[in-house]
């Protein structure tokens, strides 16, 4: 689909209220049509679980999904950035972002990436426990 596609299919989702699961796994995503989801989930207060295994979008594009579960009106509870090429920037958004009582996500999937699994757990448990956290499976 790549991001310009990507694009189009993030506006006409800011006024969904139907769809729930998006799988838009190996669509040659890059980090600016990851950016234009980013900006869809502010707004978007239906869809659950996006799956965006096997694209390129790298930390930013995958900092700016995470800045929207931080601040936005997202319900997404489940995420999948599996081979994604992100690193270490993105794991410190994400552990500002899990520490938001309105952040919703309950699983991440995130293995096969740059930064590594102990890069990432270091930055996960970089912050103090939040109560706030809902995240309850992590698979790196």
């Amino acid at each position: 689909m790549r991001d310009r596609g990507i694009t189009h299919l993030a506006k006409m989702l800011r006024t969904n209220s139907t769809l729930t699961d998006l799988n838009l796994a190996t669509d040659n995503i890059g980090k600016s049509g990851a950016g234009a989801l980013g900006q869809m989930l502010l707004v978007n207060g239906h869809l659950e679980s996006l799956n965006l295994n096997g694209n390129s979008i790298g930390s930013q594009g995958a900092s700016e999904i995470a800045r929207a579960l931080e601040h936005g009106n997202t319900r997404l509870e489940s995420l999948s950035l599996d081979c994604t090429e992100i690193g270490e920037e993105f794991y410190l958004v994400l552990a500002q972002a899990l520490r938001s009582p309105s952040c919703p996500l309950r699983l991440l999937s995130a293995s096969r990436n740059n930064a590594g699994d102990k890069v990432a757990l270091l930055r996960l448990s970089s912050l103090p426990p939040s109560p706030a956290s809902r995240l309850g499976a992590l698979g790196l």
